[in-house]
């Protein structure tokens, strides 16, 4: 099982708990000394978890928490996607049906039934299993599977109340088929369901001790919560080792959600799907991909995330990797991106779409290369071959992308006069030694572009259009570029220029000579749309990632053409198979409306980030009543 869709499915979970439990509603505030309750309710639930749980996530003051959420604009657009929708349209009614069943046997209505029971902290641990295939090899494969080792922790508001809560579930069990046992262990009442058939049965058991609630999959498990509740057990706690200790010391101290995984426990199911994913895609970048996640994941020591679910959302996380553990290749390739990434001073705020980073270009391209078939690698001998005399001899893998990077970025501006789209990439060039007899590579580029310029421009003269290559210096810049009457799916980059170590390729000389005189108030990081989806733990990223969606929908809706023409540039697709893919975007795009997703290489592992804004839909009632206002 994925320790993603373990997590996904726990978070499905407790937002159906929020709906049968009428957490939707508007929740009691919570005072400071209720606050300072939850907190130590947290260690004290946390410290019943056995140490050999392969994931455990922490969740202050739940009801408030799932209300907040479900109010948000964020909440309101994913339950129309993906799992969300699936969870809602599936089980959804069930979990309903048990809420309205206890609440009536207990006399009390659905908002306090969640009060009670979720206004304190909740625990949710799960295991791997290890013995288990999965056999349909899907996402939601966890809900339907019996045998999934879990373990629910909750503190509720009165002993009393969640006592009679247990007593109902247990004869709600009894009345749908399964056999009830009662059990005592270390001091404790624990009820025990079978739930099916088969050799070993599937469990629920079921506890309740004092303010505490306790539901497991697993007897053992629940022993082993009994015993270490009564602190006179033998069995390690979660708390007390190394990983969840360190981990504690790098979370938020604010932040209402905490996630502990331990990817030693997931060794087996994690390795598995690795082996899937390698032989199920004939694409070398996926196969390269997958094989650099595998090397990370194994040589991980934990993964801690921590999150809040206010608007803008802020997730952030530290992955601790031993690199002792790493293979060569895998170390390499961490290394070369550990430090700034510096292009983040050449991306203008009012980007769309903007990635900068250190990347070993050389290193990518070489490991493409050694997965890839033999029909691919005969295509590169071949470019090889014909770029050389353009390149001036020089070797387009072995000497051209040698020398560049890891520093590079690109951008994608908005429209703006009879541009419909504007972008740049751009990478750091290391320079030869001047003994060296061997041309520059600036050389070489400049020789080679200017070349395929020269060639664009003289077919588009025998078409009757205008077009010429010009040169300019400018901004301490040398600036080449393809200008005249020239059609807008022109595929090729308009314009490339030298700056300093800086190599640039963009849709026209205005947008590059903007990136180079870009003041650093005027830069993407420093915009306060971004930071504020940006991680404090963050300090200087290596990676960054800027998804502004309301200006994307805009470029979608307005000129998909051009848009896909810029695609096209980048990635050798056919017109037809790109534009699906940019209008396969737009589900996503629509489900919020601005997304940062930042990382930092450190010796010891990779901080991670991911920031969300997603305002709330406009009320439809409301909406409704201005429009008549307007006709009044």
């Amino acid at each position: 099982m994925k320790p993603v869709v373990l997590a996904s499915t726990c978070w499905l979970a407790l937002a159906g708990l929020a709906q049968y439990a009428g957490l939707a509603s508007e929740t009691a505030p919570v005072s400071k000394g209720a606050d300072d309750a939850s907190a130590e309710a947290r260690r004290s639930l946390v410290r019943l978890v056995p140490a050999d749980a392969g994931l455990c996530i922490e969740i202050d003051r739940p009801a408030a928490l799932l209300s907040d959420w479900k109010d948000s604009g964020l909440g309101h657009r994913l339950e129309l996607l993906g799992p969300f929708s699936v969870w809602h349209e599936h089980y959804q009614p069930k979990l309903e049906a048990i809420g309205r069943y206890v609440a009536k046997r207990l006399d009390v209505a659905s908002r306090d039934l969640g009060r009670q029971l979720f206004s304190q902290s909740l625990v949710v641990a799960v295991w791997s299993d290890e013995s288990a295939e999965d056999d349909d090899h899907n996402d939601t494969a966890l809900v339907h599977r019996p045998f999934a080792k879990g373990l629910l922790l909750l503190r509720a508001r009165d002993a009393e109340f969640l006592s009679r809560v247990v007593a109902v579930l247990n004869r709600l069990g009894g009345q749908h088929g399964g056999h009830v046992q009662q059990k005592e262990h270390a001091g404790a009442q624990y009820t025990v369901r079978l739930v099916g058939r088969g050799t070993p049965s599937p469990t629920v058991c079921v506890a309740a001790i004092g303010t505490i609630g306790v539901i497991t999959t697993d007897e053992q498990v629940m022993r082993d919560v009994l015993e270490l509740h009564a602190e006179r057990s033998s069995v390690d706690r979660l708390v007390d080792t190394a990983g969840y200790r360190e981990a504690a010391a790098r979370r938020r101290k604010t932040a209402a959600i905490r996630l502990f995984l331990q990817p030693r426990r997931w060794d087996g199911a994690v390795l598995r799907e690795v082996a899937r994913a390698v032989d199920g895609t004939a694409h070398a970048a996926d196969k390269l991909a997958v094989r650099t996640a595998a090397d990370l994941w194994k040589a991980s020591r934990y993964w801690t995330v921590t999150a809040d679910l206010r608007m803008p959302l802020l997730v952030d996380g530290y992955l601790s990797i031993d690199r002792d553990r790493l293979t060569p290749e895998a170390a390499e390739m961490l290394a070369s991106m550990q430090g700034e990434a510096s292009f983040l001073r050449r991306i203008p705020s009012d980007a769309v779409l903007a990635f900068a980073g250190r990347v070993d270009i050389a290193k990518m391209a070489t490991l493409l290369l050694s997965v890839e078939n033999e029909e691919s690698v005969r295509k590169v001998e071949k470019f090889r071959a014909a770029t050389q005399g353009p390149l001036l001899g020089l070797d387009f893998f072995d000497e051209i992308l040698a020398s560049m990077g890891p520093e590079m970025g690109s951008f994608l501006l908005p429209p703006e006069g009879e541009e419909p789209v504007r972008w740049a990439v751009g990478t750091r060039m290391r320079r030869r030694a001047a003994d060296d007899p061997r041309p520059q590579v600036e050389q070489a580029l400049n020789n080679g572009l200017r070349q395929a310029m020269t060639l664009i421009a003289a077919n588009l003269e025998a078409e009757g259009k205008l077009a010429r290559v010009e040169t300019i210096e400018a901004e301490g810049a040398r600036f080449t570029s393809l200008e005249g009457t020239l059609p807008e799916s022109l595929p090729l980059p308009r314009c490339f220029a030298f700056w300093n170590d800086y190599f640039l390729l963009g849709s026209s000389r205005d947008v590059i000579r903007g990136a180079i005189a870009l003041p650093a108030e005027e830069t993407l990081l420093s915009a306060a749309h971004v930071r504020e989806l940006l991680s404090p733990a963050i300090r200087s990223p290596s990676q960054l990632l800027y998804v502004d969606s309301r200006g994307l929908r805009r470029l979608l809706d307005s000129n998909p053409e051009a848009l896909a023409t810029v695609f096209g540039s980048l990635q050798p697709l056919d017109a037809l198979t790109i534009r699906k893919r940019l209008m396969g975007l737009l589900p996503l795009v629509e489900a919020v409306d601005a997304v940062v997703v930042a990382g930092e290489v450190r010796e010891d592992g990779i901080a991670m980030s991911l920031g969300i804004a997603a305002e709330k839909p406009e009320d439809e009632s409301a909406a409704s009543k201005a429009d008549k206002a307007d006709d009044d």
